[in-house]
């Protein structure tokens, strides 16, 4: 007897960023584990706030994105790593 099993066919992958508010219209999203791929925020669709660009905290380098009414999207090339001196990544999503 033989079974089908799809095992996550568009691996997807779960990640706990932990999202941190700052004083300059910006948001600060920490990760502790990066891989590439795309990085979905559902909470920062078009009908709650308009972003207004997204940026590596360490290097101010800009990275793709694209927000619509189902949330932001940030694409995560591999060139984005997370140091042993760093601890993990901080991306700023700017308002």
């Amino acid at each position: 007897m033989t079974i089908n099993r799809i095992v996550n066919p568009l691996n997807l992958k779960k990640l706990n960023p932990i999202i941190f508010y700052s004083k300059n219209d910006e948001l600060e999203v920490h990760l502790s584990e990066v891989e590439e791929g795309e990085l979905f925020i559902k909470s920062l669709s078009t009908e709650m706030i308009t972003v207004k660009g997204v940026v590596m905290q360490e290097n101010k380098e800009k990275l793709s994105w694209k927000q619509d009414g189902e949330g932001l999207r940030i694409t995560i090339s591999n060139k984005i790593k997370v140091s042993n001196e760093q601890k993990e990544c901080v991306i700023n999503v700017l308002f």
